[in-house]
C-alpha cells in the first residue's frame, strides 16, 4: 500500500511503545504474537471481504509458507485479545 509504511511512521509518533510490522515482516504469525500482548493495534492493509460469510473476512497478511496470508475474523475471535483496542 502506498501510503502504509507513513502512516505506520505517524501512529508510532502518537502511540506508546510502538512495534511496526510492515512488509515482509507483516506475517499473520508476527501479527498474532504481537496482538497477545498489544494494547493498541492499528492495521494500514488491504481487507477480503466475503458476502455473506462474515467470519471469512480477512486482514491480508504477508503471505509465508507456513500461512495464506488471511488473518480471518474467526481466528481472531479465537485469541485472547482482552486487553487489545483495535482500529482496523
Amino acid at each position: 500500500m502506498p501510503h502504509a509504511e507513513a502512516e505506520g511512521a505517524e501512529i508510532a509518533k502518537i502511540a506508546p511503545d510502538p512495534k511496526y510490522l510492515g512488509g515482509a515482516g507483516a506475517t499473520e504469525e508476527a501479527i498474532a504474537t504481537e496482538l497477545a500482548t498489544a494494547k493498541h493495534f492499528h492495521f494500514a492493509g488491504h481487507t477480503h471481504l466475503v458476502p455473506n460469510a462474515p467470519m471469512r473476512v480477512a486482514l491480508m497478511c504477508t503471505e509465508d509458507l507456513e500461512d495464506d496470508g488471511r488473518l480471518e475474523v474467526r481466528e481472531l475471535f479465537g485469541m485472547d485479545l482482552s486487553q487489545c483496542e483495535m482500529a482496523c
